[in-house]
């Protein structure tokens, strides 16, 4: 659950005036995305010290981005406010449910 949850994270709209999260990438892996989908990747490849470069502007989370952390957080906590588990005011990291009258705890951090 958490891990979809993780991959599946929208990076927040990004207003006028805001920096965008900007991939590069190099060697391999730009052959391959402009074999995969030339009309897509190639109109967009460069030329940078006689290697093939592709920039991206990311709309989704990527694993070791300090904003993705947080922003996977929010959708976490969300997601388990949505089945009715209770934030302990003490410890954010701790949530509460009672299923068929039995009380779960669920740690978070």
């Amino acid at each position: 659950m958490s891990l979809d949850w993780f991959i599946q994270t929208d990076l927040d709209p990004i207003a006028d005036d805001e920096g965008r999260t900007i991939m590069k990438i190099t060697g391999v892996l730009v052959n391959l995305l402009v074999k995969i989908a030339p009309q897509i990747y190639g109109p967009y490849v460069m030329l940078e010290k006689c290697k093939r470069v592709l920039y991206l502007q990311l709309m989704k989370a990527l694993y070791g981005m300090l904003k993705a952390v947080l922003l996977y957080h929010k959708k976490f906590r969300e997601g388990l406010e949505a089945e009715l588990y209770v934030f302990n005011p003490y410890d954010p990291c701790v949530t509460n449910n009672y299923i068929e009258k039995k009380q779960h705890c669920s740690f978070s951090c």
